[in-house]
């Protein structure tokens, strides 16, 4: 039942409008960081890694960032805390971040992989700020910001695994 819930979810967009000031985010960078949040025992995780990698052959004006959640305990720690800052029901993998967006799951490159190239697109053109560090208090606004309070878009567009 649950693992029906869950793929209800993945084909959902969902998004995530959390409260707050948007004046306290950090200044937004000129090439669009990436992060990636995954596992080695995940095929989807496998195939957004891989897409990924690919785009950036195609694309290097982008930096990415790829957390392994399994065999890296500050990785862990960084996507339990984005987890529970963003109030994801789900904890799921892949999860990539650009921006304010974060794709969740991963179905294929012309779906998932989409997203993220139109996220990626978005940042180059009018600037977005790598929000992923503040989650984990690896800057001095994250005290200051607290739990997550500017707008993101959570989009559960793929197939998805549960860590």
């Amino acid at each position: 039942m649950l693992r029906f819930i869950l793929m209800r979810l993945v084909f959902a967009i969902v998004i995530v409008i959390l409260s707050g000031a948007t004046d306290s985010l950090p200044a937004a960078s000129a090439e669009p960081q990436v992060h990636i949040f995954r596992t080695h025992a995940c095929d989807y995780c496998e195939r957004a890694m891989t897409f990924l990698k690919l785009l950036q052959l195609e694309d290097k004006h982008f930096r990415l960032h790829d957390h392994d959640v399994d065999n890296n305990a500050k990785d862990a720690l960084l996507f339990l805390n984005i987890v529970e800052s963003l109030e994801l029901q789900f904890p799921v993998i892949p999860m990539v971040f650009v921006g304010r967006v974060v794709v969740i799951g991963y179905q294929s490159d012309e779906t998932s992989g989409r997203d993220i190239r139109k996220a990626i697109e978005t940042c180059r053109m009018k600037g977005c700020p790598d929000l992923v560090p503040i989650f984990g208090g690896e800057t001095e606004d994250a005290a200051a910001v607290g739990p997550a309070p500017w707008p993101v878009a959570a989009r559960y567009t793929g197939a998805v695994r549960q860590p």
